[in-house]
């Protein structure tokens, strides 16, 4: 699709620009460039041009083939790189990605015409070769984790940032008899100080995080959010238990005083009768007489033996007027 745009609202230095349409992968990933592009950008800018920066998307084969494109001549020219796996949820290249920053320089060589190279370069072999630093966050999980381990392990460089996600262990599915599949654990992985990695996070040990407050303060303040957040939730619950327990047992409230349980309630008047007297266009009629109960059940207990038959005897009314 052909667009038409100008530079000014008059229509002046007009000019065509195809616009072609992408689904929503390419469109993540046309983002994803622009935010590393910024970061890029950020990085030199802080550092008057002396550090460049690449990200580690993920420990795919994809991510690591861009990992070659983005340490670019401009990348190699700096006096260092900031290697950045924030929100890096793993793969398998881990070993492949160390390789590029763990090797050291150990020859140069000069062709004949050329100015000097690093022999490992000119061997094709991909290192870098120049001081690093890792940035890691709290999504830098499983084999970001390898990573991260390795990286301590095999240069002296430091790590920054948030530690890692404490998230790395192999698990494979085992099928079973109904067809369901189970997941579980059967790699254990350890540093190279014989620790266990599983929920023992790596990484940088930042007190604060990007807003500022420290990692004590948003702890605090977390717990104190979900004290009353609980709170709320009790409170809550007590009212429904409450409600649903008088719904439940169908006596919403206690009857009053003097008032037969199994009364019937009346309707209220209706909106245009409430301002007028009760007698006044009613007949008079006498009020029905209560119904006559057999002697020995005015001494009736609600805990009497054989209450049941009892009750049916004395208030015959209440089963359809039926009785014993």
């Amino acid at each position: 699709m052909v667009v038409e745009v100008a530079a000014a609202a008059d229509g002046s230095a007009k000019r065509e620009v195809v616009v072609r349409p992408v689904d929503t992968s390419t469109e993540r990933s046309l983002l994803y460039r622009k935010w590393v592009n910024e970061r890029r950008e950020y990085v030199a800018r802080v550092s008057n041009g002396k550090l460049g920066y690449v990200h580690i998307r993920d420990m795919g084969t994809g991510s690591l083939n861009q990992l070659y494109v983005d340490l670019d001549p401009e990348n190699r020219a700096k006096k260092g790189v900031v290697v950045d796996i924030r929100n890096n949820n793993g793969g398998f290249v881990n070993a492949y990605a160390l390789d590029v920053f763990a090797r050291r320089p150990y020859m140069t060589m000069t062709p004949r015409e050329m100015p000097p190279s690093p022999a490992r370069t000119m061997l094709g072999q991909r290192a870098l070769e120049l001081p690093t630093i890792l940035v890691t966050n709290q999504m830098s999980l499983s084999d970001a984790e390898d990573f991260t381990e390795g990286y301590r392990a095999l240069s002296s460089a430091r790590v920054v940032g948030e530690p890692t996600a404490g998230w790395i262990i192999y698990t494979g599915g085992t099928q079973l008899i109904d067809g369901s599949t189970l997941r579980s654990p059967f790699i254990r992985i350890t540093g190279a100080d014989g620790k266990v990695m599983e929920r023992n996070r790596a990484g940088g040990r930042a007190s604060r995080s990007p807003n500022g407050r420290s990692r004590r303060r948003q702890g605090l303040a977390a717990r104190r959010s979900g004290e009353r957040a609980a709170g709320l939730v009790a409170v809550g619950w007590r009212a429904f238990a409450f409600g649903f327990g008088r719904a439940v047992s169908g006596n919403p409230r206690r009857p009053r005083r003097g008032r037969d349980p199994g009364e019937p309630v009346l309707p209220r008047p209706a909106a245009d009768q409430r301002d007028r007297p009760r007698h006044a266009d009613l007949p008079a009629t006498r009020a029905p007489s209560p119904p006559v109960r057999p002697a020995g059940c005015r001494r009736l207990g609600r805990a009497a033996p054989g209450i049941r038959d009892r009750l049916i005897r004395c208030f015959p009314e209440r089963r359809g007027g039926a009785g014993r």
